[in-house]
C-alpha cells in the first residue's frame, strides 16, 4: 500500500478512532481505574517482557530492561518511558502528564494516553491507538505501549544492584549526537576515564543509547550497539538507504572489544556462567575470547581498522609487558615486513614506554615519579606548547581520545608529551597536565 493511502484511510478512520478512545478513556475513570491517592513519583525497573529476537523471534526479556520514569513537575508529572518489544524494536517518549480524575493523562489532537494504578501495577493505555499516530517520541514499526505494565514492586526504592554498578563502579556517557545516535561513548569507572570509544556513520558506526546498559550478571562485561550506515546501489544509478547493526562486548574495567558480530550473534545474551549464550557461538566464553598479542604474532589473526581487531584495541587488551615482550617484538616485525608504517611507528612509542617502565621497576619512589606513562586526552581541545609557560601555546591541538606518552612533568600544571601521528611522524611537546589527568598533588 502506498503512504498516500495509508495516510488517508488513516484521517478517514481518525476521529472515529479518537472518538472511541475518548469513550475507552470515560469507561476507565467512571468504572473506577484512578486512585487520587497514590504517590506516582518513582522511577520503575523491569526486564523488557514484549522483546523478541529480530534473528530467531526468541524471547530476549533477560537481556534488555524497560524503564518508566515519573518526576514531579511545575504543573502535573515529567513521565518517561523506554522500552524494548517486538524485533528488539523501541518505544520511547518523554511528556508532560496531569493527574485527572485519579490518573496521569496525557493529551494529543488524536487521543489521549494515560497511565493509571491497576492492581498492584502502573499501566500504560493509548485506547488502542499506535504510539506513532499519536505523535509520540521515538517508537518502532513493532513497539507499542498498549496495556504496557510495570509492577509496583519494580520501583528502585534506593539502587537496584544494577543501579549500584552503575553509579559507584561503571557509568557509560554519550557524547556528540548524531541522527538520534552518538558517535563518542567514553567508559567511566569511578568518574575517571577508562576509554573513549568513537565511530562514525560510514566508519565503525554509531553508537545507540541503552539506559539502563546491558551488563553481564557479574558486571565486568557490557553489551553496546553500534549502527553503520551508508547506501546500496540496487539497479542502474539508484541508491537507496542501508543499515548494518553491530553489538560489542566490551570488558568494562579496561574498555577491551573483547568481540565485534553482528546478525545472529547479537541476539545472543549473557549467561551467569560467564559465556555470551548465542546461536552461532554456544560456547563463547567471555574471558577466554579477550584478545591476546600471542594470537596475531602467529597469524591466526590480522591487525585491521575495525574497532574490534585494531592495534589500538589489542593494546588495551593485553598491554606490553615482561610476560608478553618478545610476542611482541615479534608482532612488530610482522607489521614491519608488511609495511604498515603508522602501526610500526604506535607500537615502538607504547613497545618503548613498556621497557622504560620495566628498566626502572625497583628504583628508588623518585625516579619512580618520573616513569613514562600511556594517557588518554580527556578535553575536548587540547592545545599544544613549545614550553611549560602559557606564552608559547600553539594553535595545534590533540582531541579527546588521542592516546599520548607522559614523558615528565613540571611544577607548573603542565607535562612533557610524545604523540605518534597516523603518518608515523612524532610529536613531541607540552601540555596542560588536567588535558590527560595528570596533575600531581596542589
Amino acid at each position: 500500500m502506498k503512504y498516500g493511502a495509508c495516510f488517508f484511510l488513516l484521517a478517514l478512520f481518525m476521529p472515529a478512532l479518537v472518538s472511541g478512545q475518548e469513550n475507552y478513556l470515560a469507561r476507565e475513570v467512571s468504572e473506577g481505574g484512578g486512585d487520587s491517592g497514590f504517590l506516582w513519583s518513582g522511577d520503575y525497573l523491569k526486564n523488557s517482557d514484549l522483546c523478541t529476537s529480530p534473528s530467531s523471534g526468541g524471547s530476549c526479556s533477560n537481556q534488555f530492561s524497560d524503564r518508566l520514569k515519573i518526576e514531579p513537575a511545575h504543573q502535573g508529572y515529567l513521565v518517561e518511558l523506554y522500552s524494548t518489544q517486538a524485533d528488539q524494536h523501541v518505544c520511547s517518549f518523554s511528556v508532560s502528564m496531569n493527574l485527572v480524575n485519579g490518573m496521569l493523562v496525557y493529551k494529543t489532537k488524536f487521543g489521549d494516553v494515560f497511565i493509571r494504578k491497576k492492581g498492584r501495577s502502573l499501566e500504560i493505555s493509548s485506547g488502542g491507538i499506535d504510539p506513532t499516530a499519536l505523535g509520540l517520541g521515538v517508537c518502532g514499526a513493532h513497539a507499542d505501549i498498549d496495556g504496557l505494565a510495570f509492577p509496583l514492586t519494580s520501583r528502585v526504592s534506593e539502587e537496584s544492584p544494577k543501579e549500584r554498578t552503575l553509579s559507584r563502579v561503571v557509568d557509560f556517557q554519550y557524547d556528540d549526537p548524531v541522527a538520534g545516535r552518538y558517535s563518542t561513548l567514553t567508559i567511566l569507572s569511578g568518574g575517571k576515564v577508562v576509554r573513549i570509544l568513537r565511530g562514525g556513520t560510514h566508519n565503525g558506526g554509531t553508537f545507540e543509547r541503552q539506559d539502563p546498559p546491558n551488563l553481564s550478571p557479574d558486571g565486568n562485561f557490557v553489551l553496546l550497539s553500534q549502527i553503520e550506515s551508508g547506501e546500496v546501489e540496487v539497479s542502474n544509478n539508484t541508491f537507496v538507504p542501508h543499515e548494518v547493526a553491530y553489538c560489542d562486548l566490551v570488558y568494562v574495567h579496561s574498555g577491551c572489544i573483547v568481540a565485534r558480530e553482528t546478525g545472529e550473534f547479537c541476539g545472543g545474551a549473557f549467561s551467569r556462567d560467564g559465556r555470551w549464550d548465542n546461536s552461532l557461538y554456544p560456547d563463547f566464553n567471555l574471558t577466554a575470547a579477550i584478545p591476546r598479542v600471542s594470537t596475531y604474532a602467529e597469524g591466526k589473526m590480522e591487525i585491521t581498522d575495525s574497532p574490534g581487531s585494531s592495534l589500538e584495541n589489542l593494546l588495551v587488551c593485553d598491554p606490553p609487558r615482561d610476560v608478553n615482550r618478545k610476542t611482541y617484538s615479534d608482532m612488530l616485525q610482522l607489521l614491519e615486513r608488511d609495511g604498515d608504517t603508522s602501526n610500526v611507528a604506535k607500537l615502538k612509542t607504547v613497545m618503548n614506554t613498556a621497557s622504560i617502565r620495566s628498566a626502572e621497576e625497583g628504583s628508588s619512589p623518585a625516579t619512580k615519579a618520573n616513569d613514562v606513562k600511556v594517557k588518554s586526552v580527556i578535553s575536548e581541545k587540547a592545545y599544544l606548547y613549545r614550553s611549560p609557560l602559557l606564552s608559547d601555546k600553539t594553535a595545534s591541538y590533540l582531541i579527546r581520545g588521542d592516546v599520548v606518552s607522559v614523558l615528565s612533568n613540571t611544577n607548573n600544571s603542565f607535562v612533557k608529551f610524545r604523540y605518534t601521528q597516523k603518518n608515523g611522524a612524532v610529536i613531541e611537546k607540552w601540555i596542560r597536565c588536567e588535558d590527560v589527568d595528570s596533575c600531581g598533588p596542589k
